[in-house]
């Protein structure tokens, strides 16, 4: 059995290799898991790597950490931070995730800047820089991506989003030129009330088939928020809830993969004053 589990192991950390090179995909806090990942909309630091244009409503400074495992196998785990703080004229935000194990590893930094160009568009930028690493002798390759996205708040109840995610066509060149897909999304949120929002995107990869994200939360009490959501490619269905603790948020959630079973996260987001 320990030998069909660590070949399972292998073949999910080669696969990933392949679709998971675009930079975001182990990107899943305890936070945005909840909702399926549709994180466009958001306007806090955990934005950052879905659509830097949100960081732009970041009013404070915030630091955040969390931590994530795929299928509850600790060896495809991602544990990273966030940081976000205005400035004059924009919005900082960094971001660092490690993803993996000794044998295949992605790290990644990222630096973005965010503005509101008037009371109803926002727009920002990210740089990032990838290594990856393959044990048994295959070594490190390493490269910079970039991506920039929006929000338009079309109404009090409607926002816009887009990103676009490596146009600049990077490739890890130490592999075979191994080329790193393009990403674009778009999506909406509609807002209910002060209590309730859904949300759902549109994901067209150069690589993976169109994905279509629904997400909702529901504010329960000015404390607690439930969260849930559904993706098509592949199918699976997610859950969470999160806790603000003072000028804490702290989040908890899971993914569930009809065969691989459940993706559980959490996250802890400090709001300064």
């Amino acid at each position: 059995m320990q030998i069909l589990t660590n070949l399972l192991k292998w073949i999910l950390a080669s696969s990933l290799l392949i679709t998971t090179n675009l930079g975001f995909s182990q990107y899943t806090t305890g936070e945005s898991i909840g909702y399926a990942n549709a994180g466009l909309s958001g306007t806090n630091t955990w934005v950052i790597a879905y659509n830097p244009a949100g960081v732009s409503e970041v009013e404070s400074m915030e630091v955040g950490v969390f931590y994530n495992t795929r299928f509850q196998t600790k060896e495809l785990a991602t544990k990273g931070l966030v940081f976000a703080s205005p400035l004059q004229g924009g919005t900082l935000g960094l971001w660092f995730s490690s993803y993996g194990y000794s044998q295949f590893s992605q790290n990644r930094l990222g630096i973005a800047f965010a503005k509101k160009l008037n009371d109803k568009l926002s727009a920002g930028i990210r740089m990032q820089y990838l290594t990856l690493k393959i044990g048994e002798g295959y070594g490190t390759a390493k490269t910079f991506t970039a991506s920039a996205g929006f929000q338009f708040q079309l109404s009090e109840e409607i926002l816009l989003s887009g990103y676009i995610f490596n146009p600049n066509k990077s490739s890890f060149t130490d592999y075979n030129d191994e080329k790193i897909p393009a990403l674009m999304k778009g999506g909406i949120k509609y807002v209910f009330s002060e209590k309730v929002f859904i949300t759902s995107e549109v994901w067209a990869s150069s690589l993976d088939k169109t994905n279509v994200v629904v997400g909702a939360e529901y504010k329960i009490h000015n404390k607690v928020v439930l969260r849930g959501g559904v993706g098509t490619q592949p199918f699976s269905s997610s859950f969470g809830f999160g806790l603000k603790i003072n000028q804490f948020d702290l989040n908890f959630s899971s993914a569930h993969h009809t065969n691989l079973g459940f993706s559980p996260a959490i996250s802890l987001l400090y709001h300064g004053k």
